[in-house]
């Protein structure tokens, strides 16, 4: 019982909140413990549940280590998207501002519109659309310069958008 509250103690500290991170960090947490039964020799003077405590704490950041290496290494890996014929090809320059597909005129109506905008939100809306003379990004590359998700630079640009349709409401 001790030591099912352990291997749950320990999950829920390193989880940050995640329950779905807790349950896989109860997994690795059991396999520790199996590992601990197995190696732990009572000669040493130590009790089983110190032993188990530090086997579980070590399988369980080598877990959370292993874990942002391969996210690293997805992230830093170059994005693709599949072609007409399903192959998949890099994303270029070239093809973000194709995605982005602003014509010259809708481009000086956005540089015109950005003033009501506070300075992130200029900048991520700057930076995504190409305006002001600069190449049009990747939401990656916007999320690492302003140092957070591309779920949170897709949110704030839904919230330029509003503004700016707002304010031109307010114009008309």
């Amino acid at each position: 019982m001790e030591i099912e509250k352990l291997v749950k103690y320990l999950a829920w500290k390193y989880s940050g909140g995640n329950k779905v991170l807790q349950k896989d960090l109860e997994q690795v947490g059991w396999e520790a413990t199996e590992k601990a039964k197995e190696q732990f020799n009572p000669d040493k003077g130590v009790q089983f549940t110190t032993y188990a405590f530090w086997k579980i704490k070590g399988y369980i950041l080598n877990h959370l280590r292993r874990m942002k290496k391969e996210l690293n290494a997805s992230l830093d890996s170059e994005i693709t998207r599949p072609n007409d014929e399903g192959e998949l090809m890099p994303i270029t320059e070239q093809a973000v501002s194709k995605e982005v597909g602003l014509s010259e005129e809708e481009k000086l109506l956005l540089e015109d519109l950005v003033d009501v905008l506070n300075e992130r939100e200029r900048r991520i809306i700057t930076l995504r659309f190409g305006l002001f003379g600069e190449r049009p990004h990747l939401l990656k590359e916007i999320a690492v310069l302003e140092k957070c998700s591309t779920n949170r630079i897709v949110q704030i640009l839904k919230k330029c958008v509003m503004k700016m349709r707002n304010h031109l409401k307010g114009i008309s």
